[in-house]
Parts: structure tokens; C-alpha cells; sequence
């Protein structure tokens, strides 16, 4: 059996390395934080959301609901917009709700380091603060 180089065994060591680091800790400024992880955020009537968080490994799956639209919003994560497409939608989703008649997008955000993020989501057509 391999270990993590300190006695612990790796397969040990890196279910609670991911089940700590994965363990998300968020606060909503606009919309609500509806699950924490995988992250949730419901948007408000502006079709808006922001949320700061910290924790996650890699590569964190969020997930904006409410919208009244497919498309036409844009993300930001720490004041930058982030465009995840390069040939269309390729490390996001749009998906139909039927019963809430809504959509929800879904990101997979980088998060390289330790320190909180913060997130925003807003429609094109609403200035970003900042």
C-alpha cells in the first residue's frame, strides 16, 4: 500500500484532503446561496448574484439559478470576466427547468489559491460594479 510520504496511507490522506478542501464556506451580497456545495446560488429580480467563498480544490462546480434567460450574463470572479468558451460552451452549461420554468447555468470555476473569492454574476444588460 502506498503512503502520503508521512505514514498515512494516500488513499486516506487524499479523501480528507478533499473532503476538507472541498468543504466550502459562502455568504451571498446579492441573491442566496441555496446549496454549498456543489455551490448553488439563486440570482435576485435583477437577475444578479454575488457571493464570496472560500475553499474548494481545483476546479469548483457553481451553479446560477433563476434565470429568466438563457443567456445574456456574464461572470466574474475576482473583478475578472471569465469567458470559459472556445468553440461555444465548452466548460459550462445552460439546462431548462420545466417546473420552474427557468434556467440555471453552470460554471466550473479555477480556484488556484487558499484566499476568499468573489463571484458575480449579472445580466449584460446591468453594469458591474467596480
Amino acid at each position: 500500500m502506498s503512503t502520503a510520504g508521512d505514514g498515512r496511507t494516500a488513499s486516506g490522506y487524499l479523501v480528507h484532503r478533499e473532503a476538507a478542501g472541498n468543504a466550502l464556506k459562502s455568504e451571498a451580497s446579492r441573491g442566496s446561496v441555496l446549496e454549498p456545495y456543489p455551490l448553488r446560488i439563486v440570482v435576485d429580480d435583477l437577475q444578479t448574484a454575488e457571493v464570496t467563498f472560500q475553499g474548494g480544490l481545483g476546479y469548483v462546480p457553481v451553479t446560477f439559478t433563476g434565470l429568466a434567460s438563457p443567456d445574456g450574463y456574464a461572470l466574474f470572479v475576482d473583478d475578472q470576466r471569465i469567458n470559459q468558451s472556445v468553440h461555444g460552451n465548452d466548460f459550462w452549461q445552460t439546462d431548462y427547468g420545466p417546473a420552474t420554468q427557468r434556467w440555471q447555468q453552470t460554471f466550473n470555476i479555477a480556484l488556484l489559491t487558499a484566499q476568499p473569492h468573489t463571484i458575480q454574476f449579472v445580466a449584460h444588460n446591468i453594469k458591474k460594479d467596480g
